[in-house]
């Protein structure tokens, strides 16, 4: 676990006045990234201050950016020296603290967020020579960031992203020398295509109506083939915004989009619907129906590491596994399928406003769940509807290393033996079609399972659950003892949290810290420290 939040410290440093940029203007994005003269004081710089080193210790050096970072502008960071005389390693996020005028420049980097400054660490696992750390911040305040070409990690914070931002690192335990190096270190793919609108393909299926300029497509009848392409590749990072223009209720199903590397203009079979899931020259993925409204606008790319990631409007991102290859020309695809009729390609400027509450970014259930639940509202509660299984729930999106499940049991029956099933699976829940009735107990290739007995299934009992790093799957119930399950939970591949109201479990609630501390208080039981 993390070690202990330190205390902010002040630290003596020399610091010129800067005024505080409150305009950041795009401008600052073109310059190089450099280390900040004001930093604290176990931190030496290089003369040209693209590389910090940690003096001695294992802490109080804490360095920052140069200037404030531009939204989704990246930070490259290499690991240049590593030491094994301490545990712990690389803490990286961001601040509205501008270095310039801050007198107190942190002791150690807190984990976690808060109101004006966010930070992660670097697991163990990536601490090595020459490993490559690449960080940004999204509009919404997502914090993604990813270890060489890896999978993406998205991360929620509460930080402000209408304000200047300042990249700050701690080079704390095994970190000793960090170097920051440009974007055309990474792997991206700098494409000169990017210059230009998208707008649709003149090869499409026969479905589908394109207007004069190429920027609007519409199905004409029936609810499929029309499947149609962006006119050029799409690059590396390059965001997809397409709005729903039209939409009938006649049908069922929605939009489907992703990428192909097949070029539409020498493909002699244009498909009929797009199929889902990723194969190994096309990606698609299903748009639930939920957002399948007028005006909804869905926003979509890929990342050098092959996923393809995607949000609408301004709601947390989602992450997809994709086998797609990012080094060769991609071409986007969309299905205009079921309700969907009309699709406009817009520009990012029309992307509706910075979106900043945390309170839409808390875990709920997922929409995909067993033929026996029915979901709340607000779809924080599950309940079973009859029998004793085909229960199963799984979260509403992928579940970050060390985050929290807290689930609480609302209704128990003692009708029935067994009880509640929980834990991890990477089997992503919209793309199963055929739903486990009951999940296996224990690890298989993509399930980590787990399960509640004995004093443990009591009305209003909390569970906690979440994965370490080293694939532990940890546990506990009312804040007691922590329950260790060495399942080799694959910690390299998205997963989701998966739940199974069996047995005697009837009805559960998924609740966040502050309502878990109320709901504490209010039943009289002993408070922990959370902690991320």
């Amino acid at each position: 676990m993390f070690a202990k939040v330190k205390l902010l410290a002040q630290v003596s440093v020399k610091t010129g006045h800067l005024g505080l940029n409150s305009d950041r203007n795009d401008s600052t994005h073109e310059s190089r990234i450099k280390f900040h003269k004001c930093h604290s004081c176990n931190v030496r710089l290089n003369y040209n201050k693209t590389k910090a080193y940690r003096d001695d210790g294992f802490t109080d050096a804490v360095c920052f950016s140069n200037r404030p970072i531009a939204v989704n502008e990246k930070i490259n960071v290499r690991l240049i020296e590593i030491t094994n005389e301490w545990d712990g390693a690389l803490r990286f996020g961001f601040t509205n603290q501008d270095p310039a005028v801050t007198d107190d420049i942190i002791y150690s980097l807190p984990l976690g967020h808060g109101a004006d400054i966010c930070a992660y660490v670097l697991f163990d696992e990536y601490a090595h020579k020459n490993k490559i750390l690449h960080y940004w911040f999204e509009s919404n305040g997502c914090l993604i960031y990813n270890v060489d070409n890896e999978p993406v990690r998205v991360m929620n914070s509460n930080i402000k992203a209408d304000v200047p931002l300042w990249a700050v690192i701690d080079l704390y335990g095994k970190t000793v020398g960090i170097e920051f190096v440009s974007k055309g270190l990474d792997g991206d793919r700098n494409d000169s295509t990017h210059e230009s609108l998208i707008k649709f393909h003149k090869c499409h299926s026969c479905n589908v109506r394109l207007n004069y300029n190429k920027t609007k497509a519409y199905r004409n009848d029936g609810f499929t083939d029309a499947v149609c392409f962006s006119n050029r590749p799409i690059a590396v990072y390059e965001k997809i915004n397409v709005r729903l223009i039209e939409i009938t209720n006649e049908w069922d199903g929605a939009l489907r989009f992703g990428f192909t590397n097949q070029d539409p203009a020498v493909t002699d079979d244009i498909i009929c619907s797009l199929p889902l899931g990723h194969g190994a020259d096309i990606c698609g993925y299903v748009l639930f129906d939920e957002h399948a409204h007028k005006n909804k606008i869905l926003h979509y790319w890929f990342e050098s590491n092959g996923c393809l990631i995607y949000n609408v409007d301004n709601e947390p991102v989602r992450v997809m596994n994709s086998k797609i290859k990012a080094d060769v020309p991609l071409w986007a695809v969309i299905d205009l399928y079921g309700k969907t009729v009309g699709i406009e390609f817009v520009s990012k400027g029309l992307k509706s406003k910075p979106y900043h509450s945390y309170a839409e970014n808390i875990l709920h259930f997922n929409d995909v769940h067993g033929g026996n639940v029915i979901l709340s509202s607000k779809k924080s509660k599950a309940r079973r509807i009859g029998g004793f299984e085909d229960a199963v729930c799984f979260s509403n999106r992928p579940i970050v290393l060390n985050e929290k499940m807290y689930v609480r049991l609302k209704k128990i029956s003692n009708e029935l033996n067994g009880a509640l099933k929980f834990g991890f699976t990477s089997h992503y829940p919209a793309l199963n079609l055929d739903f486990i009735c009951t999940v296996p107990l224990g690890y298989r290739t993509h399930s980590w399972i787990d399960e509640l007995f004995g004093k443990d299934v009591q009305t209003n009992n909390t569970l906690q659950f979440w994965f370490e790093s080293n694939g532990s799957l940890m546990y506990n119930v009312n804040n007691g003892p922590i329950t260790v399950r060495n399942y080799k939970v694959n910690t390299d591949v998205l997963l989701w949290a998966v739940i199974d109201m069996y047995g005697k479990t009837v009805e559960i609630e998924m609740v966040t810290q502050s309502e878990l501390r109320r709901l504490t208080l209010t039943l009289d039981k002993p408070l922990s420290r959370f902690y991320h």
